[in-house]
């Protein structure tokens, strides 16, 4: 669910778990645009993309349920003397979730949706070029619904839905020159809910992720003065790849 260029708030997106990104963030660059080292507010902005290639979920009406998301956004962020920062997300995203019901295949399809995060990262312990960081943060979308397909067949079910998750994480970064590798450990909770649904044999649809914990693996790059880019996988509760790129002003 964090980096930083007013581009993003342009663009489409998609997700599912959020984004964690480098916990030397903060820092990085240690220089703005504009500003320099020296000071203890900061702005940075970013433009984030995320694809999620398989994730375990679970579902109350369907079975050997699997997702794919993809996440386009920006983020704006606020620091203090680059050990905090406050930030939110804003974009869109996509989502198709496939499963069974009986001797039925099923396909629900949530077509680009607008959906926004607000969270805090922070570097609670370093020593030296090694930093140890914390994130946490709130995810709500309004998924709209595209279709449902059954056997093949496409139905337009009518619907009310939502989407939410918080997640928070942790993590380890070691720097070397401009490179900042990190792994790092995160608990989410997801959840996606449709209601009022017609012709599909059920009238709600409650979508939860089924392995709260996963790992990430990262690189954070500085780049000139003010420009950074940071590349993340994840693994065990989904497969997924993110990345983004920003200017600290």
């Amino acid at each position: 669910m964090h980096r930083k260029i007013l581009l993003p708030f342009f663009l489409p997106s998609l997700t599912w778990a959020l984004y964690q990104g480098s916990p030397t963030l903060p820092e990085m660059p240690e220089e703005g645009l504009f500003l320099g080292q020296e000071q203890p507010l900061s702005i940075t902005g970013s433009y984030e993309i995320d694809a999620v290639l398989g994730r375990n979920i679970t579902s109350d009406a369907l079975s050997n349920t699997n997702m794919h998301s993809l996440f386009q956004g920006g983020e704006i962020a606020l620091g203090w003397i680059d050990r905090f920062q406050l930030y939110t997300l804003l974009g869109g995203f996509s989502e198709t979730v496939t499963g069974n019901r009986g001797d039925h295949a099923y396909k629900v399809r949530v077509g680009n949706s607008f959906g926004g995060a607000v969270g805090a990262r922070a570097i609670a312990i370093f020593w030296g070029d090694v930093k140890v960081g914390f994130d946490a943060k709130y995810f709500y979308g309004w998924p709209r619904l595209q279709s449902i397909t059954i056997d093949g067949q496409k139905n337009f079910p009518a619907d009310s839905s939502h989407e939410t998750q918080w997640q928070v994480g942790m993590g380890i970064s070691q720097t070397f020159a401009v490179f900042t590798p990190y792994v790092g450990i995160h608990y989410a909770r997801f959840s996606l809910q449709f209601t009022q649904l017609t012709d599909t044999s059920f009238t709600e649809l409650i979508i939860e992720n089924s392995s709260p914990w996963g790992i990430v693996v990262g690189l954070g790059i500085n780049g000139t003065k003010g420009v950074f880019v940071n590349c993340e996988a994840r693994f065990a509760d989904e497969y997924a790849f993110a990345g983004s790129i920003g200017i600290k002003f």
